[in-house]
């Protein structure tokens, strides 16, 4: 099989984070995600701040 991605540990500074936390099914990830982001670069915008990474999203429930 040939090689997909390099998978590595890569040590970062310590960052402030900010998050927001729903309960909601699989198959309404995509719309919640979208609006979320939308959200918090509101948010960011609004207090003069800047995204210092990308996002990402930690989905909890694997019943699917």
């Amino acid at each position: 099989m040939a090689l997909v991605s390099r998978i590595e540990i890569i040590k970062k500074a310590k960052q402030p984070v900010l998050a927001i936390k729903k309960t909601i099914n699989v198959e309404n990830l995509p719309i919640v995600i979208g609006e979320s982001y939308e959200k918090i670069q509101d948010y960011l915008n609004e207090i003069r701040e800047y995204s210092g990474d990308i996002p990402y999203v930690k989905y909890l429930n694997m019943d699917m």
